[in-house]
């Protein structure tokens, strides 16, 4: 699933594309009606043909178009969803799950953007802005400059779960996920199984470090592909060469040569070093 460098890394692609640009069409392909949450096809393309797109916000893992008819168009890529921007003559591609034709006056021919989506798991919502904040997770963005440490040690002192689980909880942080929690445990030296209530100030001092360089880290290498996830461009992410622990069990640690291992937990298959991480 694209976690917070990889949707971060969308924006940023889309933003000289999108912002300014009028919707003038909004087509979702036969089959692919129940991505939109809360409405039927027609219902949307009548909510945003016609706008333009004043904003691309992100929160977490949700993309959030703001328009200019008072609408934000949220968008949730899943396991598998991506925007690619391209110009007119863009053929679709048998993922194509939905397409916007839009127009700028920054670019003479009409763009497409169009959203593919293997798993089909994606959704997209439009609703007033004002209640936008009632769609997307109440943690606050892992990379928000409001985000403090104290922000975190106050939210892990309140779960009586694993660290791993805690951080994977969107309302505790938005934007973390199996990639870049195990990367941030590492980072921190911080197994991800011990007790989120149980980390004392300086250890939770340090995976709040370790989460901000985990995540911008990445972010400078354009995300993490491994399956499916591509850029606006459709080029995948560099990160995945970079990762210290992510799917490299078995392998030796590049610090202190013990093999990283890997176990189920929280549902998930979470890697760290026994070494580093003691």
């Amino acid at each position: 699933m694209p976690e917070l460098p990889e949707v971060e890394t969308v924006r940023r692609d889309l933003i000289p594309y999108v912002l300014g640009a009028t919707i003038q069409r909004a087509i979702v392909h036969r089959g692919f009606s129940r991505m939109i949450k809360d409405s039927s096809i027609k219902a949307f393309r009548e909510t945003v043909e016609g706008s333009q797109i004043e904003e691309l916000r992100r929160h977490g893992k949700y993309l959030i178009f703001r328009l200019s008819n008072g609408r934000s168009w949220i968008v949730h890529l899943r396991m598998t969803g991506a925007f690619l921007i391209s110009s007119d003559y863009r053929p679709r591609d048998r993922h194509e799950r939905a397409r916007i034709r839009i127009t700028s006056p920054s670019y003479t021919s009409e763009m497409v953007l169009a959203f593919n989506d293997v798993r089909r798991f994606g959704t997209w919502e439009c609703v007033p802005t004002e209640h936008e904040n009632d769609r997307i997770p109440s943690g606050p963005d892992a990379l928000a400059i409001d985000f403090t440490q104290d922000d975190l040690l106050g939210k892990l002192q309140s779960k009586d779960t694993s660290l791993k689980s805690a951080l994977l909880d969107q309302a505790v942080v938005a934007g973390l996920g199996n990639i870049y929690v195990d990367e941030s445990c590492f980072l921190a030296g911080i197994r991800p199984d011990r007790k989120a209530k149980n980390l004392c100030a300086r250890e939770v001092e340090r995976l709040y470090d370790a989460i901000g360089t985990t995540l911008n880290r990445a972010l400078e290498q354009g995300g993490t592909s491994f399956r499916n996830y591509v850029n606006a461009f459709g080029l995948p992410g560099g990160a995945l060469s970079h990762c210290q622990v992510y799917q490299r069990d078995g392998q030796c640690c590049r610090i202190c040569d013990s093999t990283i291992l890997k176990i189920k937990h929280a549902g998930r298959g979470t890697h760290y070093c026994p070494v580093c991480q003691d």
